[in-house]
């Protein structure tokens, strides 16, 4: 799940015309995506302005500014423009400039049904470009594909999955297509404001967040990244919702730490 309140069909997530942060809620906070969309009209800024990833055996610290544009074309239809921001790459070399951004799409095919225990499902696709990026940034122009579930368990837990695959450029410069899955569990502390969830990823997030070995043919090709963390979201008001999480990788390609503290605004 996207570290948010429990979902809400699509005619209760506008209450009274107004923005309403707390459903679908935000992406960013955790690993995976949710299957539902914005609704048409609305938008979210999403910013988390502190991002770390950790070394591993093939990356150097990074520290990222990363942000997420949305906006409901339709109600199950969201537009959205994703980037790293201004990143900085530590190691023998180190080197800043502006990561190039991601064009998204979301689709929610359909909502949550309890009954039947069937989960919200919804299909997002993006495509890494080239553009706005610094040439030490850039990894060509790949394309993503993932189906996104949230369904909600016992006790008001919710669980959000993304199963996927996405295109990535190797140490030895072949392109490669790897599977993905993030997923989250999160249940109200105190309800409709503070939240906590547990949350992980296999090979790669659902966006192009976490750094990835460089082109280096002395690296191998298959570098399987896995992580797991915690972290908090608080929703302050209708309109805005801060988060923070932390999460260790458990394979040596994996960043050691990935923090993230961010702030998301609904319009």
């Amino acid at each position: 799940m996207n570290a948010e309140a429990p979902s809400r069909p699509a005619g209760e997530r506008d209450r009274a015309g107004e923005p309403d942060i707390r459903s679908p809620g935000p992406d960013l906070a955790n690993f995976s995506n949710s299957a539902y969309t914005l609704p048409q009209g609305r938008a979210y800024v999403e910013f988390a302005p502190f991002t770390y990833y950790g070394t591993a055996a093939a990356t150097p610290a990074q520290y990222n500014t990363e942000y997420l544009l949305r906006y409901g074309l339709l109600d199950k239809l969201e537009l959205r423009v994703f980037g790293n921001g201004v990143t900085w790459i530590g190691g023998a070399q180190p080197t800043w400039g502006f990561s190039p951004i991601a064009i998204d799409a979301k689709v929610n095919l359909w909502l949550e049904n309890r009954d039947y225990f069937l989960p919200a499902a919804g299909i997002e696709a993006y495509v890494q470009t080239e553009w706005l990026g610094s040439t030490a940034f850039n990894s060509g122009t790949q394309p993503s594909i993932a189906a996104n579930f949230d369904q909600t368990l016992p006790f008001e837990i919710e669980f959000e999955y993304n199963i996927g695959t996405t295109r990535m450029l190797k140490p030895s410069g072949q392109q490669q297509w790897e599977l993905t899955f993030e997923w989250s569990l999160q249940r109200d502390i105190v309800q409709d404001t503070l939240a906590a969830f547990v949350h992980g990823y296999f090979n790669n997030m659902s966006l192009p967040r976490a750094p990835h070995g460089h082109r280096d043919p002395t690296q191998p090709d298959h570098m399987p990244q896995n992580a797991v963390g915690l972290g908090l979201l608080w929703t302050l008001n209708d309109r805005v919702a801060m988060w923070a999480q932390n999460a260790v990788g458990t394979t040596r390609w994996t960043p050691g730490l990935l923090s993230t503290v961010g702030v998301d605004v609904a319009f």
